[in-house]
């Protein structure tokens, strides 16, 4: 029997049913979520995200044709 059969995966399904994240975990989300995401935006170097932010504002910014 190969190492994640079928019996290995009910075994672990039955072992994590009852398992729940810790009281704060829902309340710390969304804080979290952010300051890892403001963390891998401050990995860049600061004239790609003056760039990328230009580029989007260029996009918004774009006058509309009229015919």
């Amino acid at each position: 029997m190969d190492p994640c059969g079928n019996d290995e995966i009910r075994r672990l399904l039955r072992l994590k049913r009852y398992e729940q994240p810790p009281p704060d975990y829902f309340e710390n989300f969304l804080h979290e979520f952010r300051r890892r995401q403001r963390d891998e935006l401050l990995r860049q170097p600061l004239w790609r995200i003056c760039f990328e932010r230009a580029e989007g504002l260029k996009k918004i910014k774009r006058p509309v044709e009229k015919n």
